[in-house]
């Protein structure tokens, strides 16, 4: 399921997205999301779309959800290490509080895996598992093809 704006997005499961303000970044035609705490690369089907957003701002909404995160190591994948905070058990779930920069965000996760508090823990996002939004418009950037 696709949001078309970040407001949608908002909405969309349970848990919610997670939302991180970041700077759109041109390196060597690969992009990149930049905050305080975190580097993603995004996926590079998003190329055109990202060079016209970027010739009007570099400011950008990135989003993602708590399912989207995996223990283990994935192609196309961006690695990002995190603090555990708070560990909810939901039976064949769990939910894993962390934050990057202060802003809290949840990750669900296989309750076998299950981290102890105040670990850190290297986690993987799937570059097309990172939405990405105007921070103008907030609507989402898709590939224009």
């Amino acid at each position: 399921c696709r949001p078309v704006n970040k407001f949608v997005a908002g909405f969309m499961g349970s848990p919610s997205m997670n939302f991180l303000e970041g700077e759109l970044i041109n390196t060597d035609g690969e992009f990149f999301v930049e905050g305080e705490g975190f580097s993603l690369k995004t996926d590079p089907a998003l190329t055109a779309s990202l060079t016209n957003l970027l010739q009007a701002s570099s400011s950008i909404h990135v989003g993602f959800r708590p399912s989207a995160f995996s223990t283990e190591s994935i192609p196309d994948s961006n690695p990002i290490s995190l603090p555990v905070l708070v560990t909810e058990y939901c039976g064949s779930q769990s939910i894993i509080v962390s934050e990057i920069n202060g802003q809290r965000i949840s990750i669900e996760i296989d309750s076998e895996f299950l981290p102890k508090q105040g670990e850190n823990i290297t986690f993987y996002l799937k570059y097309t598992d990172i939405y990405l939004f105007d921070s103008k418009t907030e609507k989402a950037v898709y590939s224009n093809a």
